[in-house]
């Protein structure tokens, strides 16, 4: 069982653990708990890639790594990658 919170404001469900309030109201899904992987390492599974902040905020942008392949360069420093989708086969 996953328990999940409401957030109002942004009308989202979050798992708990992956959300923040912000001071100004507006809800901010963090990528707390998950192995992050840094521009240049090699990416251990195919999949798609999420690039998150360095501070953990998710930025909604991804770019699809062959198992393998080095992880490409992110747009600002301190910014790495998550796995948010594997590829199936």
């Amino acid at each position: 069982m996953t328990l999940v919170r409401y957030d109002k404001a942004s009308k989202i469900l979050c798992p708990l653990g992956f959300f923040f309030k912000s001071s100004r109201g507006k809800g901010v899904l963090l990528a707390l708990g998950k192995k992050t992987y840094s521009p240049g390492e090699k990416a251990p599974r195919s999949g798609q890639y999420e690039i998150i902040g360095p501070r953990g905020g998710r930025t909604g942008k991804e770019c699809t790594v062959v198992k393998g392949e080095p992880m490409p360069p992110t747009p600002q420093k301190g910014q790495k990658y998550i796995m948010v989708d594997p590829t199936k086969h």
